[in-house]
């Protein structure tokens, strides 16, 4: 029975052949077995790898939209901006234009009145010709009381002899300086015998002179008539501006208006005349394009602009505002010249945003602030922001805009005090606001918060959007947390 139970060589060697492919295919079983469990285990990080990827695609792909749609709009911006600038170049032209038509009627008006004392002169009584003795005729002399009457007027000596004197000054170009000083301080020795019309005439003809005579000038411009010695102040050049003060620091409103309409009036004068506080006086000032005017100045005049409404249009469109005074200036305008401010705040160029960078770097005490568009605040942090805003929560809006604006928080609180609507507009465009984002946020605010005039067209808003650019934004904000700290162009003096 033994040896009937053995196996063969060959049996026994298919036997552990099948025994050892069956291991295998258990190995083999086992291995996949443990790959689906490992699989199965990273499943999880698999899936949230695939979204990780899928979220930064959305966020190129984000950013990329915004891109395109800043482009577009600084596009927008720069036409409307050079539409603006053409707009603003037609008004100054008009303004030349009629700056240089007052200054022909001026010369009309002086040509006029030498013609007309030439006329007289040549109208008066002529000596007759010599005749032969026995032909001359035998006519009585003409009395002064004749000639009032036939319309003549009758000149005392003292008066011919300052016509012929002004009329020697006028018609000698290369007189000598010590012929016209003898001339000048001849006709002093003749203004206690003038009368009230030759003085004006006097006046008249001494203003339009290139180089009058000093001493005749100064005594002329001490005069107390306006007719007289507010024609020296208002037309006769090269006056000095100690005279020009003291002849005018006693006088009336007049005076001051007669001086402010000077060309060329220097700095000095014009603080002189801010100093009054003169409504009129500081209109003709403002009004009069030749006249140069500090930088104290313009901060005095917008000051004073903020409780008479009447300095506000020439004061928002002088060409020599500086930028500091403007956006100061912007907070008590109408919305018509808080566009001219705005358009003229400043162009972009490469420079421009080095120079911010630089400007809120400088600031001491300021929350850091993004230095170009591509760090701007996230969507996230916006929408984080704005949501006690919507609720009415200020006092938890305000220093979150403030640290991702990169101003303080008394800035925040004053842009969102003002009721016409451009200040948040351009702490909108300052955070990276798209067009569409913008819109949906500044409906939620006219609806929720109430910060907005509620009769403010929702359109201008948005135009002024469009008109400012990413950087013109960040200028505003600059200078508008520089005036709430006090702080550059606007500290105190030491």
């Amino acid at each position: 029975m033994a040896e009937a139970t053995e196996l063969s060589p060959i049996e026994d060697s298919a036997s552990s052949g099948a025994a050892l492919e069956i291991s295998r295919e258990l190995e083999v079983s086992r291995e996949l077995e443990i790959s689906r469990e490992l699989e199965i285990s990273r499943e999880p990080e698999i899936a949230q790898e695939i979204e990780s990827e899928r979220e930064r695609e959305r966020d190129r792909e984000r950013d990329l939209a915004r891109e395109l749609e800043l482009s577009r709009e600084l596009e927008r911006a720069r036409e409307r901006e050079k539409a603006l600038e053409q707009q603003i170049a037609q008004e100054r032209e008009r303004a030349r234009a009629l700056e240089i038509s007052r200054d022909q009627e001026i010369a009309q008006e002086r040509e006029t009145a030498r013609k007309l004392e030439t006329s007289r002169e040549s109208e008066k009584p002529r000596e007759p010709v010599r005749l032969r003795k026995a032909e001359r005729p035998k006519e009585p002399a003409e009395t002064p009381q004749a000639a009032t009457k036939r319309g003549q007027p009758v000149l005392t000596p003292q008066e011919e002899a300052a016509n012929l004197l002004l009329e020697t000054i006028w018609g000698a170009v290369d007189l000598p300086l010590n012929e016209k000083a003898l001339a000048g301080d001849t006709l002093l020795l003749l203004l206690p015998h003038l009368r009230d019309k030759q003085l004006a005439t006097l006046a008249e003809r001494v203003s339009g002179m290139a180089q009058p005579p000093a001493l005749l000038v100064s005594r002329l411009l001490q005069d107390a008539r306006p007719e007289i010695a507010g024609v020296i102040l208002e037309r006769c050049p090269n006056l000095r501006d100690d005279d020009m003060i003291a002849a005018t620091s006693l006088a009336g409103p007049e005076w001051l208006i007669l001086l402010a309409r000077r060309r060329g009036v220097s700095s000095a004068v014009s603080d002189h005349l801010v100093a009054s506080a003169e409504l009129l006086t500081l209109i003709a000032l403002l009004r009069n394009n030749e006249a140069q005017i500090s930088f104290d100045a313009f901060r005095r005049l917008a000051t004073l602009a903020v409780h008479h409404t009447s300095l506000q249009p020439p004061l928002a469109t002088r060409a020599d505002l500086p930028l500091a005074v403007g956006l100061d200036l912007f907070w008590c305008l109408p919305p018509e010249l808080r566009r001219v401010i705005l358009t003229r705040s400043m162009s972009d160029s490469s420079s421009l945003n080095r120079i911010l960078t630089i400007a809120t770097s400088a600031t001491v005490g300021a929350n850091p602030a993004p230095e170009a568009e591509d760090s701007m605040p996230s969507t996230e942090e916006i929408d984080e922001a704005l949501d006690p805003l919507f609720k009415g929560r200020l006092d938890l809006a305000a220093p979150a805009l403030a640290r991702l604006a990169g101003i303080s928080e008394s800035t925040v609180r004053r842009i969102l005090a003002d009721e016409e609507g451009e200040a948040i507009v351009a702490l909108f465009k300052a955070l990276g606001l798209s067009r569409r984002r913008f819109e949906s946020v500044l409906d939620m605010v006219r609806a929720s918060t109430g910060l907005v005039n509620p009769t403010r067209a929702g359109s201008e808003l948005k135009a002024v959007f469009d008109a400012l650019s990413y950087n013109k934004a960040r200028v505003l904000l600059i200078y508008w947390n520089w005036s709430t700290r006090k702080e550059g162009p606007y500290a105190p003096p030491a």
